[in-house]
């Protein structure tokens, strides 16, 4: 139908400052990465128009695409 799947994964870190937040940011998005790959290959396998989107916010933030 032409349509396009994103794929969306909110990822946000306690804390907004310093190393910790950086160290724990980077884990995150690549724990978000491998969580989001398999459904990724399974949409493109099925020929389905698809993207992941890594948001830095809170899982329910993103998926709204508000801040509650």
């Amino acid at each position: 139908m032409g349509d396009r799947l994103i794929i969306g994964f909110g990822v946000t870190p306690p804390g907004t400052l310093g190393d910790e937040y950086r160290a724990h940011l980077d884990a995150l998005r690549e724990q978000a990465e491998r969580l989001t790959a398999e459904a990724l290959k399974r949409a493109q396998d099925s020929g389905v128009n698809v993207e992941v989107a890594l948001v830095e916010d809170r899982a329910s933030s993103a998926a709204t695409g508000s801040d509650r």
